[in-house]
C-alpha cells in the first residue's frame, strides 16, 4: 500500500498578489518619508497597477508571479 504525503499547496496567488502589493506600498511610503519624497513615484505606479487590474483584469504581478519557481505545477512521476 503506497502512502501519499499530504504536500501544502502553497499560498494562492491572488493571495501573492496582496502581499507584495501591500509590502512594496509600505516600502514606498517609509521610503518616501525616511528617505526622499521622490520615492512616491513608486506608490503612483503601484496604484496606477492595482486600477489597471481592478478596471481591466489585467494584472501585470500576477503575471509575473505565476512564472516564479514555487508557483510552477510539479508533475508526478
Amino acid at each position: 500500500m503506497d502512502v501519499q504525503g499530504t504536500q501544502s499547496p502553497g499560498m494562492p496567488l491572488q493571495r501573492q498578489v496582496h502581499l507584495i502589493a501591500g509590502l512594496l506600498i509600505l516600502t514606498f511610503t517609509l521610503l518616501s518619508f525616511t528617505v526622499s519624497p521622490l520615492f512616491m513615484a513608486g506608490l503612483l505606479i503601484i496604484g496606477s497597477g492595482l486600477t489597471l487590474a481592478g478596471l481591466t483584469g489585467f494584472c501585470g504581478m500576477a503575471k509575473l508571479l505565476a512564472l516564479a519557481p514555487w508557483n510552477q505545477v510539479q508533475s508526478k512521476t
